[in-house]
C-alpha cells in the first residue's frame, strides 16, 4: 500500500516517485490541529506528516496506535469523501439547488463518481436535496417574484437538471 503525499491529485495520477511512501503498520506519533483549519488535524506516523483528516475522524486515534495499510486507506478515502460532502453543504448554503446541479459542481472539483454518488445519497437522506421541492419552491418563487411562462420556467428546470 501506497499514502499520497500532498501534491494536487493529477500530480498524484502520473505516478510521480515522490508520492509514494512505504507504510507498513505505522504508529501514530503525533496529532496537531491545523492551524489554518481548526477542524482538521495533521497525523503524523513514525515521526513524519502522513496526512490530514477531518477533526471528527480522527477522534478515535491515539498516539501510539498502530494503523495498517488498509486503516490509512480507509481514513483517506472516508476523508475525501467528507471534504465532498463539506464542498456539499457550503453550496447549498447559499441557495436550494437540484441534485443535477450539485452533483455537476463535485464533478468540477473533480471528485470521484463513487464519493460523488455517496454525498448525494447522504444528502437526500437528510433532506438537504429533493428535487420535487426544489422544483415547486423555484416555481412559487418566480411566480412571485420574476413571473414566467410556464415554457419558461420548464426550460429553467430543465438547465437546472430537473424534468418536468
Amino acid at each position: 500500500m501506497a499514502l499520497m503525499c500532498r501534491n494536487s491529485r493529477d500530480h498524484r495520477m502520473q505516478g510521480h516517485g515522490c508520492c509514494l511512501f512505504n507504510i507498513m503498520g505505522r504508529k501514530v506519533s503525533a496529532l496537531k490541529v491545523q492551524q489554518r483549519n481548526p477542524r482538521r488535524v495533521n497525523v503524523y506516523l513514525d515521526g513524519e506528516f502522513a496526512f490530514g483528516i477531518e477533526r471528527v475522524a480522527a477522534v478515535w486515534l491515539r498516539i501510539g496506535q498502530e494503523l495498517s495499510d488498509e486503516k490509512i486507506a480507509q481514513l483517506q478515502n472516508e476523508d475525501e469523501g467528507e471534504k465532498a460532502y463539506q464542498q456539499a453543504l457550503r453550496l447549498l448554503s447559499y441557495r436550494p439547488r437540484s441534485e443535477a446541479e450539485v452533483r455537476k459542481k463535485l464533478e468540477q472539483r473533480k471528485q470521484p463518481e463513487s464519493t460523488i454518488a455517496g454525498v448525494l445519497e447522504r444528502l437526500r437522506r437528510t433532506g438537504l436535496i429533493d428535487d420535487a421541492r426544489f422544483a415547486r419552491d423555484w416555481a412559487e418563487n418566480r411566480s412571485e417574484f420574476r413571473p414566467r411562462s410556464r415554457r419558461a420556467l420548464a426550460i429553467e428546470m430543465r438547465q437546472r437538471g430537473v424534468d418536468n
